[in-house]
């Protein structure tokens, strides 16, 4: 078989993680992993990669932007790691009250951030 045809025949493992993140528990579960890796090693980066990537998988930052009300060149500065030591200070601040960064479902772990409003007004009002 030709590489071009193999080549053609593939998925690329980005895409591969990219469709595997618009699944919410699964990015919830990424995004622990990331926060577990900065507990161990206090690199920040893991969590905004992280973070980074459930984003470009669930929406991009213009279908957070409408979800949270957050200007998008906001989110997109912060989420360019620009503000990852405000997490580090938030980290430090949790750990001297004996307290610690964590991921948990806040709703049906079948929400992605292009379906949540529907699925939140479904589950507050489930007659809908």
């Amino acid at each position: 078989m030709k590489t071009e045809t193999i080549l053609k025949q593939t998925t690329s493992f980005r895409d591969d993680l990219l469709n595997d993140l618009a699944d919410t528990e699964f990015a919830m579960y990424y995004i622990d992993a990331a926060i577990t890796d900065y507990k161990k090693d206090g690199d920040a980066e893991s969590i905004w990669k992280a973070l980074r990537d459930v984003v470009e998988a669930q929406g991009a930052v213009s279908e957070l932007s409408k979800r949270t009300g957050i200007d998008a060149e906001i989110l997109s500065n912060t989420l360019s790691n620009e503000d990852a030591p405000q997490l580090d200070m938030l980290s430090t601040i949790l750990s001297a009250l004996a307290c610690q960064l964590s991921v948990e479902p806040r709703i049906s772990t079948n929400v992605n951030i292009q379906t949540a409003d529907v699925d939140e007004a479904h589950s507050q009002n489930p007659t809908n």
